[in-house]
């Protein structure tokens, strides 16, 4: 198990005992240049989450309403877009990967029922589940854009 924080590892071995005796380390956050070859190299061994048809703008970690600011600036704009019939916007496609911490198949979504507020669920998709490490590193390679909105209003690109 790789976390960014030790306190990762301790809630989770708290929360489900079940891996209290799996190996983990803590890696925090940053690019580690073998571990972004490994990924591509293996990007095959690994279910494909993007569609090569759209424009796949990804963005993975946990979710939640502390978000739903930011993300609804970028679903205002994306369905002013889409009301303008703009081609280019119905080609985006935004994935959320990874937004619960419950127990894979238990989570609940938090993106898109704001994208249903805002009726652009054909250009969202929320996946809650994990994904590993290296699952995630491929998967960012695979994208066309990154996306990183903060929980208090912020939003990087």
């Amino acid at each position: 198990m790789i976390c960014v924080s030790d306190g990762y590892i301790d809630d989770l071995k708290s929360r489900y005992p079940t891996i209290k005796n799996i190996p983990a380390v803590t890696i925090s956050f940053g690019a580690f240049k073998p571990d972004l070859q490994i990924a591509a190299i293996t990007k095959n061994l690994f279910k494909p989450l993007l569609d090569p048809a759209f424009k796949n703008i990804v963005y993975v970690g946990r979710g939640g309403a502390d978000m739903h600011p930011t993300l609804g600036v970028i679903f205002k704009a994306l369905k002013n877009n889409l009301n303008n019939d703009l081609q280019s916007s119905k080609n985006i496609r935004l994935h959320f990967i990874g937004t619960s911490y419950a127990p894979a198949g238990q989570g609940k979504p938090t993106i898109l029922p704001l994208a249903q507020e805002f009726g652009v669920t054909e250009n969202v998709i929320e996946l809650t589940d994990r994904i590993s490490y290296y699952h995630t590193l491929a998967t960012l390679q695979q994208a066309d854009a990154l996306l990183m909105p903060g929980a208090d209003g912020t939003l990087i690109c």
